[in-house]
């Protein structure tokens, strides 16, 4: 009998934003808040990415620059 072995899933990289620009250098810190503020109108509040845990913002990376790409065109890019 053979084992069928099922990859561990990704852990998902989630960063408060107040220390995104510690793991990436765009956008700025106010220019995510921008991007957060506005969610409703630029499609980031469908993408998944913005966690909201108490007062605190926490960002997935992952799904963050998916939006990214989507913004652009990216092929693959989920939206």
């Amino acid at each position: 009998m053979g084992s069928t072995h099922t990859p561990e899933p990704k852990p998902r990289r989630l960063i408060p934003v107040v220390k995104w620009n510690k793991f990436h250098p765009w956008p700025t810190v106010n220019g995510l808040r921008y991007y957060i503020h506005n969610q409703h109108t630029n499609g980031l509040a469908k993408s998944g990415a913005i966690l909201r845990v108490g007062a605190r913002i926490l960002i997935d990376q992952d799904r963050f620059h998916a939006w990214v790409d989507s913004q652009n065109g990216v092929e693959g890019a989920t939206s």
